[in-house]
C-alpha cells in the first residue's frame, strides 16, 4: 500500500512525509467555520495522519466528520475505521456508472449512501447479472464509466492543509499527491 498525501491548498507544494529525502514542514489543518486551525508538527508518517498539540487527526476520518450532516451520513455507531473508509471514499474513491442509463453502481466496496450507488458485493472478474458480464469486461465494452465520487457528490468541506495559516474559505481544496508525499 502507497502512501497518502496531499498538495498544500495555497502553493499546491507536496507535503512531504517523514520517509521522503525532502524535509518535512509543519502544515495547518484549516478548519471550517468558528473551528480553530491546527498547526501539526511537521512529522507526517504519510498514512493520512496529521499529529501536535492536538494530539493525532486522521484526515479521512475528519472529511468524514465534517461532511456527515450536510451529506446525512450516519457515524453514530461507526467505529474509527468504518469512519475512515467513508473518508476514503469521499476522497478518493469512485463508483461506475452505466453509459446507457446513469444508474450509479458502487463494486466491492460498498460507496456511502449519499451517493446513491447500487452495491455489487462481487469483484471486478465475477459477473454482474445485470449485465452478464464482469465489471472489467463492462467498462472495456462501454456499459460502465468510472467515476470519482467527487464528480457525483458536493463535498462540502474537503480537506485543505496549507503551510501558512489561513481562513478556510479563502483557499481551494487541497489536491492529492501524485508523488504521495514521498516518490520525488
Amino acid at each position: 500500500m502507497g502512501y497518502f498525501s496531499w498538495r498544500c491548498a495555497k502553493t499546491k507544494k507536496s507535503i512531504a512525509n517523514i520517509d521522503s529525502t525532502r524535509r518535512t514542514k509543519p502544515v495547518y489543518i484549516l478548519q471550517p467555520g468558528e473551528q480553530d486551525n491546527l498547526l501539526t508538527d511537521g512529522m507526517y508518517e504519510g498514512y493520512g495522519a496529521f499529529t501536535g498539540d492536538f494530539g493525532r487527526i486522521d484526515m479521512h476520518v475528519w472529511l468524514a466528520e465534517q461532511n456527515a450532516e450536510a451529506l446525512n451520513i450516519d457515524l453514530g455507531r461507526m467505529d474509527e475505521d468504518e469512519k475512515r473508509d467513508i473518508g476514503i471514499s469521499l476522497d478518493m474513491g469512485s463508483i461506475h456508472v452505466d453509459t446507457q442509463t446513469g444508474k450509479r453502481w458502487s463494486i466491492f466496496r460498498k460507496a456511502p449512501d449519499c451517493v446513491g450507488a447500487t452495491h455489487f458485493p462481487g469483484n471486478f472478474v465475477e459477473i454482474m447479472p445485470d449485465y452478464g458480464v464482469s465489471p472489467n469486461d463492462a467498462v472495456k465494452q462501454g456499459l460502465l464509466k468510472e467515476v470519482p465520487i467527487k464528480e457525483v457528490v458536493e463535498i462540502p468541506f474537503p480537506i485543505k492543509l496549507c503551510i501558512r495559516d489561513m481562513d478556510y474559505d479563502s483557499v481551494g481544496e487541497s489536491e492529492d499527491c501524485p508523488e504521495q508525499g514521498f516518490f520525488y
